[in-house]
């Protein structure tokens, strides 16, 4: 704590701001309240959080907080309440064209609607509903973490422990796309070292755009590690 309160002083931090020059619109919109911020993919809103609000804590990453600012109208509305940050659940992110923010919440992919504000559980109940042969006990496998969108946020794109799949932001049209669970074959789209990842967008990142209709490069391990 003493060196935090020595490197950082909250009232001396650059803070990000828009401005509209045809309109000469100006509004700050990281804070010493809330001074963390990322933007959405189509420049819209920003995302805003503080991850101090409920220190002192145990965990290694406290809970957050999360806001969603309209960059047009600066209007900022919660929209994530107590939000748990692990490996598991990791930041919010924004869709490519910012239709959507996707979240982790209780081993769920979770998507958020900018245009109609509403939260939807996309993969509730997938491996009884949809595929009940997938269903085992092993929770981990069965978990569907997001990796990307497809164009135009038509179709997000999830990892389970095994394979790749898409499915609408509605939770609806799922489709496996490669078939690895049956011989424990873990499928994973290959990247360059110096191309992966999402883009980075201020304190937080913006999903990546993946393109199903020019092929994928896969990477695949077994259980051996071979």
């Amino acid at each position: 704590f003493p060196m935090m309160m020595k490197k950082s002083h909250s009232e001396k931090q650059t803070r990000l701001a828009v401005w509209q020059p045809f309109s000469n619109f100006f509004m700050q919109i990281s804070s010493a309240e809330i001074p963390k911020a990322m933007l959405s993919g189509n420049g819209k809103y920003a995302i805003l959080s503080n991850p101090k609000t409920y220190e002192p804590q145990l965990q290694y990453d406290a809970p957050r907080d999360f806001y969603i600012m309209n960059l047009l109208t600066g209007k900022k509305k919660i929209f994530l309440q107590n939000k748990k940050i692990s490996p598991s659940e990791p930041l919010p992110v924004s869709s490519p064209d910012g239709k959507y923010i996707s979240y982790m919440l209780q081993d769920s992919c979770w998507i958020y609607n900018t245009i109609s504000k509403k939260h939807i559980n996309i993969t509730r109940g997938i491996s009884e509903n949809y595929l009940p042969e997938l269903h085992n006990k092993d929770s981990n496998n069965m978990v569907f973490m997001p990796v990307g969108w497809t164009r135009l946020d038509k179709q997000i794109v999830l990892y389970d422990g095994y394979d790749l799949w898409t499915l609408s932001p509605q939770g609806s049209n799922l489709e496996r796309l490669t078939h690895g669970r049956k011989k424990q074959i873990k499928f994973r789209i290959y990247e360059p070292e110096d191309l992966q990842g999402s883009e980075k967008s201020y304190d937080g990142w913006i999903s990546k755009t993946i393109s199903l209709s020019e092929g994928l490069m896969l990477k695949a391990s077994g259980e051996d590690g071979e």
